[in-house]
């Protein structure tokens, strides 16, 4: 699939990829009642690391709370006010689902968002990438290629505060890496643009994107539509570690 894009090259997480609306554009599979959050019983994986993120936002829009920023990661215990007119959705990382929340404060926790002077939350069961391929952390010793089912998919690399990277698409199937696309990026996330080179099945790429203070992060992946994810945002994210 090729999901529609019409933000420039110069992307931001707070600004072009906020405008670009990926909220809603996945809506072809049913919503799905969840069970109350209280229910649920924590895992030791999230005794064993209190900071672990459970929650990804992969969507918002009028949102002013700095406790959350588009395509960043959430931990357990994390408050969010939405104001009246907030739109936001979030993915569970395990089990994956997303969550879809309009106004009201809401309340990160293991099992899913505790929302207080709002609606309940629509919810959407998912099936998404191997969780390790989706957490934050250090690059491997043997970083493996990964593969997505999104022909636009969206880079994401370690969180600054500020500042910003050049970032570059390069085909690797000739066995020298031959860059095809690049783009300023202010932020640390870019989602591949509609009208950049298409990315073509099975064949393998490098993802870079170069800070201005120096600092490299990359990844290889592939585009393969067979994969049997969900037609969502976090299917689409590649990690650059």
């Amino acid at each position: 699939m090729r999901m529609a894009v019409t933000a420039g090259l110069c992307l931001s997480p707070a600004a072009g990829a906020h405008a670009r609306g990926v909220l809603g554009l996945f809506a072809d599979e049913p919503d799905t009642s969840m069970p109350a959050a209280a229910a649920a019983v924590a895992r030791p994986a999230e005794r064993a690391y209190p900071n672990r993120p459970v929650a990804w936002v992969s969507a918002l829009r009028n949102v002013g709370d700095p406790a959350a920023v588009l395509y960043g990661y959430v931990v357990a215990g994390t408050r969010i006010d939405l104001g009246s007119q907030g739109d936001i959705t979030l993915t569970w990382l395990s089990p994956c689902r997303e969550e879809s929340i309009t106004g009201g404060v809401v309340t990160v926790t293991p099992a899913g968002p505790r929302v207080s002077g709002a609606p309940a939350s629509a919810s959407r069961v998912l099936s998404c990438q191997p969780l390790e391929q989706i957490l934050p952390g250090r690059r491997a010793a043997a970083q493996q290629a990964v593969a997505v089912n999104a022909s636009e998919p969206l880079f994401l690399w370690p969180s600054r505060a500020d500042g910003s990277a050049r970032v570059s698409l390069m085909d690797l199937a000739t066995g020298k890496p031959i860059e095809i696309w690049s783009a300023p990026v202010y932020g640390n996330a870019a989602l591949y643009p509609h009208e950049a080179p298409l990315i073509n099945e099975g064949k393998p790429y490098l993802i870079r994107a170069t800070l201005d203070d120096g600092t490299v992060y990359e990844a290889a992946f592939s585009y393969d539509p067979g994969l049997r994810y969900s037609n969502a945002p976090i299917n689409a994210l590649v990690m650059l570690r």
